[in-house]
């Protein structure tokens, strides 16, 4: 009777090594198999941050007073702005701040217009402290 208590033991064991096993396993296939690991900064905010891409052929000077706003001004909060790469003398909603795949501090900004030929969302990344250029979003 031990015996077959002890077998019966040895069976619940395998079955749970192997289930542990098989869960392992199928996580890896989802991991990279070269580049190694990477260390990523966490978002600010907790919904997910869209891919950008610098455009470094036209970068665009923010005025001292757009990069002020952005630095500053809190989530949520408009503010009308004499001029930017988007227009003059409109008012700009800033959004949530986040950190790009690259580490870059980054922050979404949403115009308030009627321009049919220009997205309402824009994004801007830091370059250095306090200095702002507008990106390009390549996908959400």
């Amino acid at each position: 009777m031990i015996l077959g208590k002890t077998l019966f033991v040895n069976k619940i064991s395998l079955f749970i090594f192997s289930l542990i096993l098989i869960v392992i396993l199928s996580g890896c296939e989802s991991m990279p198999l070269s580049g190694g690991w990477k260390f990523s900064l966490p978002q600010i905010n907790d919904e997910e941050s869209p891919v950008v891409e610098s455009n470094t052929e036209n970068q665009q000077i923010l005025t001292d007073q757009l990069n002020e706003l952005i630095t500053l001004a809190k989530p949520g909060e408009v503010a009308t702005v004499a001029q930017s790469p988007w227009g003059r003398n409109h008012d700009i909603m800033f959004q949530k701040k986040y950190y790009s795949a690259g580490g870059r501090k980054c922050r979404e900004l949403r115009l308030m217009h009627n321009r049919k030929d220009l997205p309402q969302n824009q994004y801007v990344c830091e370059e250095s402290f306090g200095n702002w250029v507008p990106i390009r979003c390549i996908s959400r």
